[in-house]
């Protein structure tokens, strides 16, 4: 019988034993590490390729598609041509950057997946075998993971909507409701998971990954929620203890050398470097965590039993 020990071990293992899970774990670190509830806490962008989405959504709510706008700006394009020209080649390129970092995102996760699993296993995948793998499964996994996204805005519109309610008792009805939403949220994250190390460690086709990872949930449903929460904690207690040690670290840089900007400078940078290592470690982990897990849950040789299962039972 597997143990949450046995399945972070093997995590931290591999983290360990594969120099390349790092570069893996920087990328896929940008969809999200916080155990599924990331979706809950954080926005829909996928990670920094979601400031195409903020141009956007600022030239939307700033009345670029209004008919004043667009008459002033059929103005400008002919009154300074070379300006308009310039500034179109700006957008692209952060449109073609935005659309690059999602890419290398999602072959990331999928690579560093492969991986993990089969460090678990004692085999053998290369880095341009994990690469591959990872190429192989772009457009599946990216669907996944705007399914997840655009099923849990969906929920959060309607959490909006539920603000409108304006009669007796409406509060109640809000808070309950919204307690439901977001475990609604919670559950389509962790289904969207186990969808995706579907793709990638059973080779399942896109509608079977779904209706699988639906079955696997609903057979497993306590000890999902439980590692949800179990890894959403660690995340959140690394990132607490993180921030507390670089404010402490910038806050006696600043008072010993506030007059050296050289100094300032490379505390700033060994910070950041800090950070970045901290957040990738995480990625690593808490995939890894959930692949490893997802093999478990498949494989009728192994056995998991949950702690809160255990409890209510009792």
């Amino acid at each position: 019988m597997y143990t949450y020990r046995q399945i972070f071990k093997q995590s931290m293992i591999a983290f360990r034993q594969d120099p390349s899970l790092w570069l893996f774990g920087l990328f896929t670190a940008m969809l999200g590490n916080a155990g599924g509830l990331e979706l809950i806490f954080s926005s829909y962008g996928f990670g920094s390729e979601g400031i195409i989405f903020a141009i956007l959504s600022g030239l939307v709510s700033g009345g670029l598609f209004t008919k004043v706008a667009i008459e002033g700006l059929t103005k400008a394009i002919f009154a300074h041509p070379i300006y308009i020209f310039f500034s179109i080649l700006l957008l692209l390129a952060v449109f073609i950057f935005s659309l690059a970092t999602l890419w290398i995102s999602v072959v990331s996760q999928t690579a560093l997946i492969g991986k993990i699993v089969a460090i678990a296993k004692n085999k053998k995948l290369r880095f341009r075998e994990a690469f591959r793998l990872g190429v192989s499964k772009f457009w599946p996994i990216l669907g996944i993971n705007i399914l997840i996204r655009l099923v849990s805005l969906i929920l959060f519109i309607l959490i909006g909507a539920l603000t409108l309610l304006n009669f007796t008792g409406a509060i109640f009805i809000f808070t309950i409701s919204f307690v439901i939403i977001l475990i609604m949220i919670l559950i389509v994250s962790l289904v969207g998971k186990y969808a995706i190390f579907g793709i990638v460690l059973e080779n399942w086709k896109f509608k079977k990954s779904i209706k699988e990872a639906i079955s696997i949930f609903a057979k497993n449903w306590w000890l999902s929620l439980e590692m949800a929460m179990i890894l959403f904690l660690i995340y959140s207690a690394v990132n607490l203890l993180l921030i507390y040690f670089i404010s402490w670290i910038l806050f006696l840089s600043f008072k010993a050398f506030a007059l050296f900007v050289s100094a300032m400078a490379l505390a700033l940078l060994i910070t950041s470097v800090i950070f970045v290592i901290v957040q990738i470690s995480l990625a690593v982990f808490i995939w890894g965590s959930w692949a490893i897990l997802f093999e478990i849950l498949i494989n009728k040789k192994f056995s998991f039993v949950s702690f809160l299962h255990k409890i209510f039972k009792q």
